[in-house]
């Protein structure tokens, strides 16, 4: 049986390296969200105060390039642009 990995293993290159960018202007915040992401193993566990701060830190976009719309809400709330899908432990 797999060991589940935390929600910071499972961030997409991208992300990752967008919150590691972040790290040098926002120290405070995004080693405390890196924190909660290292010791966290389920989206649905995170609180809204850490969805907006992975969302932010990552540099995720709130709109979609091609279309011009919004993130749907289940995008939003479950950060799919941001975590590998394909994980068992992601949702």
């Amino acid at each position: 049986m797999n060991q589940k990995k935390s929600l910071f293993h499972i961030l997409k290159p991208e992300a990752k390296r967008n919150l590691f960018k972040n790290l040098v202007s926002y120290p405070n915040s995004v080693q405390s969200l890196i924190e909660t992401l290292k010791n966290t193993f389920y989206v649905s566990d995170l609180t809204g105060l850490s969805i907006v701060q992975v969302h932010r830190y990552t540099d995720t976009e709130t709109v979609d390039p091609v279309t011009l719309q919004n993130l749907s809400f289940t995008d939003h709330i479950y950060c799919t642009k941001i975590f590998k899908q394909d994980e068992e432990n992601a949702c």
